[in-house]
């Protein structure tokens, strides 16, 4: 028997799928392509990026670039909030440590 409510959660799946899109993601000269959800933070994404390219150092070390821009992306914003769309090229890129005196 076919409820409202399941009729209701067929959709949802569909509706969860239009967040979803690939975005670019480069690592020492290697491109792979990762799907993201426009709603996630992109603290998610780099944590999917660093599994993507099996990196296992602490994901603190790592920051997400805009390919286009070079500017650092804010790790606390979600995907759309930091401007991430389909097709971006993204770098990941590990946190250059300065030492001092």
């Amino acid at each position: 028997m076919n409820t409202n409510a399941e009729a209701g959660q067929s959709g949802k799946p569909e509706a969860a799928d239009r967040n979803k899109f690939a975005v670019t993601v480069t690592y020492n000269g290697l491109s792979k392509s990762l799907e993201v959800n426009r709603n996630q933070a992109l603290n998610a994404a780099l944590q999917h990026a660093l599994q993507l390219f099996g990196v296992t150092a602490d994901p603190g070390g790592f920051r997400l670039l805009l390919e286009a821009t070079g500017a650092e992306l804010n790790l606390n914003q979600s995907v759309e909030d930091g401007g991430v769309a389909a097709g971006t090229r993204l770098v990941l890129a590990p946190r250059i440590v300065s030492g001092g005196r």
